[in-house]
């Protein structure tokens, strides 16, 4: 797996693109177990990670459950994006209120 771009939460209805017929690629679990859990329909609610693999195009996206992703770089290195977005986008936040307050206190009209 060389990255982690997304999820989607499985409805039930829909068949994600490897979750009907799992390829063959290296897997951080058994195949077996992958066979007997995920062929067919996730279960609704199911986080789908929207993983890409090595060796494959970049734009063919693979759907993967918690359990196939928790340990490697790949879900470690998604974590992180998600933490240092998460900060930058407090600091905006901060920014539009700082200025809000500051357009308050000179009585600008808003534009």
């Amino acid at each position: 797996m060389t990255a982690i771009v997304g999820y989607v939460i499985a409805d039930g209805k829909t068949s994600y693109a490897n979750q009907v017929r799992l390829p063959a690629i290296p897997r951080p679990f058994p195949l077996s177990h992958a066979l007997t859990s995920w062929q067919g329909m996730p279960k609704a609610g199911t986080k789908l990670y929207r993983t890409i693999w090595a060796d494959f195009p970049p734009d063919l996206l693979w759907y993967e459950p918690i359990e196939y992703v928790k340990d490697t770089e790949a879900f470690r290195e998604y974590k992180r994006q998600l933490e240092l977005e998460a900060q930058q986008d407090a600091g905006y936040a901060q920014e539009e209120a700082d200025l809000e307050q500051m357009e308050e206190e000179e009585d600008l009209p808003m534009p």
